[in-house]
């Protein structure tokens, strides 16, 4: 009788821990952008004044690669009850093509099974042509028209999804992309918004 009380509190001690786990993978919940222009070597300069993301070159992988790509990864964790603007700007050296990536935080090392899932909308880009940045048109296969899968499309099944909007849910496996044209030294603003999809982590 003895052995079973004791193991009450000892479940009870668990139980913030647990909370605090959870409470710091909502943390890294977070839309992360993705421009890729290593195909054409043409060299990504990041904006650095952006108030809501974190943008640089990238700083891993192939040191020649590293010009070419830009990550940036939103300052503020997403909300899971209202949409939060984002924004991000770059100049590209010459004209060629940009490959423009929407995507979720990786999980960190001491937790590598988290699935950290961003909801994405309204993306619009200004000093490129971007197709379909509202997701409202879907292809026959039931994909978004101009955006191309890097793995299988996450079933939308967010409880905050209005029934007359249409929004894409990404995560670091699970990206969403297309190719933007851009003309040298013209800027590139890139504007959308997200919010943590519900459930945040598997």
């Amino acid at each position: 009788m003895n052995k079973k009380l004791l193991v009450i509190p000892a479940l009870l001690a668990l139980a913030p821990a647990q909370a605090q786990t959870v409470n710091n993978s909502l943390e890294n919940v977070r839309p992360v952008v993705t421009l890729n222009a290593a195909k054409d070597k043409n060299i990504l300069t990041p904006e650095t004044t952006s108030i809501t993301m974190v943008e640089k070159n990238l700083d891993f992988g192939p040191e020649d690669q590293r010009p070419f790509i830009i990550r940036s990864r939103g300052k503020v964790t997403t909300s899971r009850k209202k949409w939060m603007e984002y924004s991000l700007s770059f100049t590209p050296e010459k004209s060629g093509y940009v490959w423009l990536s929407l995507e979720g935080e990786y999980p960190p090392k001491e937790e590598p099974n988290l699935v950290f899932k961003v909801d994405i909308d309204d993306v619009a880009v200004e000093g490129a042509k971007l197709e379909n940045g509202e997701f409202a048109e879907k292809s026959a296969d039931g994909n978004f028209k101009s955006w191309k899968h890097s793995a299988e499309a996450i079933v939308n099944e967010s409880s905050q999804g209005e029934p007359e909007s249409s929004f894409v849910t990404v995560s670091a496996n699970n990206r969403l992309g297309q190719t933007i044209s851009v003309r040298a030294g013209e800027p590139v603003t890139v504007t959308f918004k997200a919010r943590a999809h519900t459930p945040p982590i598997e």
